[in-house]
């Protein structure tokens, strides 16, 4: 019997084979192939099998065919020779998204297709990605970058998004050598190191030689910042005020090593507080801390912060970061964070925990959002019987935890992928804390992606008038009627009970 999975690669090999030999003789006689005809699976596949590698920076699965076009050194150059049309015939008919992908390699090549498609594109918007893959020396990525700007340089009126991905900052291009003219339309600039290494330091500035009170100028559109690498550090401090006019700005991302690994200094927050129109923070570190003896409580308000998202931070980091505050309605965000006792967000409107386990206590979850009006647990190990026993006790039930364990605030309550709940916790808890004399007022429910145990009909409908918004979502539910038969009700649609 034959492997399915060697047949079937076999049979796309012989598909591409076809295809190839059919798109090089239109090619020849129309200069333009029937690529949109290939099914979008099967080529990505065939790329996927020739050009991609475990360690990119994104998702194949999360690809679509307009985001495959330049590969370096990695790029099936033997098709490219049966297709002397080839690039005209992907970027004209099937490329829609306008991105360029480029893997910086040992050899030039790729500049030529770079070329063709800044011709074909003329007039239209472009995004480029950059990716280094560490598999030559810095000299020579370093230099294979430069000659890419060079080529992007009389489009940069044209670059939405330029984004850099690198083992070592050594091999980044000079940033203000080439960009010396206008870009009104860039949006997205990011640096993201991979690896730094401990005996080499960017001693650069984020744009090389333009100040960074010319960067509002070079940039007038520049809203999205992402800095990931630990020598970026001196990097971002000397160009903060550059930073200020940027909607979000994203530090952290990979680990760093060294005894200089701190991603977020005193200095930049400093400096990032007193921004007007910083939105959203993200810090995405595994090592990242703030010395927070020099600063005073002034330094932690921001004035237009309405995000603050937190990735994989230990305790003492994010006890640090729950004193920010700011004027607006601020919303937290805790994915994969270590909470200890001492955290408490005061000034959070909405607190979100994702992705957290049963590493700490239940009642620490409940502490750190006692005056939320929005409250979600997205795939967390911690919503269970006791959080929801939790969330019931008012602060005279609460042994132990007094005032903490109260919300009268919350408004609203979000559970996706919880599994350890039933729709009988649920109404208990809701009756019992509309029933305590507070000022508990829950008006709006969202259940995704949950499988609640089997309940009582007459349970979910106790829970639906207690609340003004009910909304079940992408779970399959079942209920046991009186007469002990049990009904199932698919909720992969979703349904609303007002």
């Amino acid at each position: 019997m034959k492997n399915s999975r060697h047949w079937q690669l076999q049979e796309m090999g012989r598909k591409a084979r076809m295809f190839f030999c059919k798109a090089a003789v239109l090619s020849r006689k129309k200069k333009v192939a029937y690529v949109h005809r290939l099914p979008v699976e099967l080529i990505l596949r065939i790329f996927g099998y020739l050009s991609f590698s475990t360690e990119m920076w994104f998702d194949q699965r999360d690809m679509t065919l307009g985001d495959l076009l330049v590969w370096g050194d990695n790029y099936p150059g033997a098709h490219l020779e049966t297709c002397s049309r080839w690039r005209d015939i992907i970027w004209t008919n099937s490329y829609r998204k306008n991105h360029l992908l480029v893997r910086v390699g040992s050899t030039p090549t790729s500049l030529t297709y770079v070329r063709s498609f800044l011709d074909t594109s003329a007039g239209k918007p472009i995004s480029v990605y950059v990716v280094q893959n560490g598999l030559v020396s810095c000299d020579i990525e370093r230099r294979r970058s430069n000659m890419l700007m060079e080529v992007l340089l009389p489009s940069l009126d044209r670059i939405e998004a330029l984004e850099f991905f690198t083992h070592d900052v050594n091999g980044l291009p000079h940033i203000g050598r080439q960009f010396c003219g206008f870009a009104p339309q860039l949006e997205r600039l990011s640096f993201i190191c991979r690896r730094d290494d401990l005996q080499r330091h960017h001693e650069g500035s984020l744009v090389d030689d333009q100040p960074a009170s010319m960067v509002p100028l070079l940039f007038p559109s520049l809203r999205y910042v992402t800095l990931a690498g630990s020598s970026f550090e001196q990097a971002v401090r000397r160009d903060s005020t550059c930073l200020l006019a940027c909607n979000s700005i994203t530090i952290g991302g990979y680990l760093s090593y060294g005894p200089d690994r701190h991603l977020l200094r005193t200095s930049l927050l400093q400096t990032l507080r007193i921004s007007e129109s910083l939105t959203t923070l993200i810090i995405d570190a595994v090592d990242c801390s703030v010395d927070a003896s020099v600063l005073q409580p002034a330094d932690f308000c921001f004035r237009s912060l309405q995000e603050l998202d937190l990735r994989y931070l230990g305790a003492d980091a994010v006890k640090c970061f729950s004193r920010l505050s700011s004027t607006q309605r601020l919303s937290v965000i805790l994915r994969s964070c270590n909470i200890s006792w001492e955290t408490s967000f005061p000034e959070a409107w909405s607190v979100t925990f994702q992705d957290v386990d049963k590493g700490f206590n239940v009642y620490d979850a409940v502490a750190s959002c006692k005056n939320a009006r929005e409250l979600a647990f997205d795939d967390c190990a911690i919503f269970d019987r006791s959080l929801l026993l939790a969330l019931s006790l008012n602060a005279d039930d609460a042994v132990g935890h007094p005032e903490q364990l109260d919300c009268p605030h919350l408004e609203s309550l979000s559970i996706r992928d919880c599994q350890d709940y039933s729709i009988e916790n649920l109404t208990r808890v809701i009756s019992k804390r509309m029933n305590v004399g507070t000022n508990f007022k829950l008006k709006r429910l969202h259940v995704a992606g949950s499988a609640p145990a089997t309940s009582d009909l007459r349970d979910f409908i106790k829970l639906s008038l207690c609340v003004f918004d009910l909304v079940w979502s992408g779970a399959r539910l079942k209920f046991r009627m009186k007469d002990g038969k049990v009904i199932e009700r698919d909720g992969a649609l979703g349904f609303t009970v007002l």
